[in-house]
Parts: structure tokens; sequence; C-alpha cells
């Protein structure tokens, strides 16, 4: 047999939705890899001027006199990223144990000899298995390996 897997129902449910966490993955982490490199830049900037982190030795009327307008905006992006970072991550992080779980419920699929848990609807011997890995494969989604384990509390 050539071409695409006869998948059945089930199989062709979780594929569509591990590609779609695939997808959402990579792009969360891009805004992450963005942000760090952005709120480094901010933190960098912040350092090398010599005039942000000097404070008046006498605090007459203003802890800061030597910080202008253009500091507390680049503080304020900095807190701004900071929190754009912690949001993302938890996301990221959800969206990571929810694609790990469905990558461990496919290859126990995919490992399973029971007849209830066929993958495709095809009634003779076929390839349908081996195509649908190499599929998973060239979309860079990995159902080979158990390289990850996810917290037991999600596993049932």
């Amino acid at each position: 047999m050539s071409g695409k897997p006869n998948l059945c129902y089930a199989m062709q449910r979780k594929r569509e939705k591990i590609m779609g966490q695939k997808k959402w993955l990579t792009k969360y982490l891009k805004y992450l890899y963005i942000s760090y490199s952005a709120l480094g830049l901010v933190l960098v900037s912040l350092v090398l001027n010599s005039n942000h982190f000097r404070m008046s030795p006498t605090l007459s009327g203003n802890l800061f006199p030597y910080l202008h307008k253009s500091d507390f905006n680049l503080l304020y992006l900095g807190a701004v990223l900071g929190t754009f970072l912690f949001v993302m991550s938890g996301k990221y992080n959800r969206l990571k144990t929810k694609y790990e779980l469905l990558r461990h419920d496919i290859i126990k699929d995919l490992d399973s000899t029971i007849i209830a848990t066929k993958i495709c609807l095809c009634t003779s011997d076929c390839d349908c298995r081996e195509q649908f890995v190499r599929e998973m494969d060239a979309l860079d989604i990995d159902i080979i390996f158990k390289k990850y384990k996810p917290e037991s509390k999600y596993l049932v």
C-alpha cells in the first residue's frame, strides 16, 4: 500500500491534534526566545549606563536623582517583558505537558497489539503504521521514543 495511511477516526483526530499542538509549541517557543532576547537587551542597556544605579549621598527630595525619563521607560519595559515571559512560559509548559501526554498516548496505541486499538481501517496486512510513523517523523514529531516523562499526576 502506498500513499496516505488509511487511519481510523480516532488516530486521525490524534494526528490533527498533535500537529496543531506542535505548531503552537513552536510559536510559543519563538515568542519566548524573542522576549528573552529583548529583556536581555533592556537589562544590558540599563547596566552599561553608569548613571542608572547611582544614588544621591543625601536623599534630599529625590531617591534616584540620576535617573532620567528614558531610564524609567526602560524599567517599565523590563517589567512588562518580565510579566510577558512569566505568562508565556506558563502557557508553554501547560501546552508541552498536553503535547507529551498525547504523544505518549499515540505511542501506546502504536505499540498495542490489542485489536480494539487498531490504528487503521485496513482489513488485511498493511503498512499504515509505518507510513504514519514516517509522516510524524517528517513533521518533527517523535512518536518512537518516550524521551520525556510527564508528571505522574497527569498519567492515568
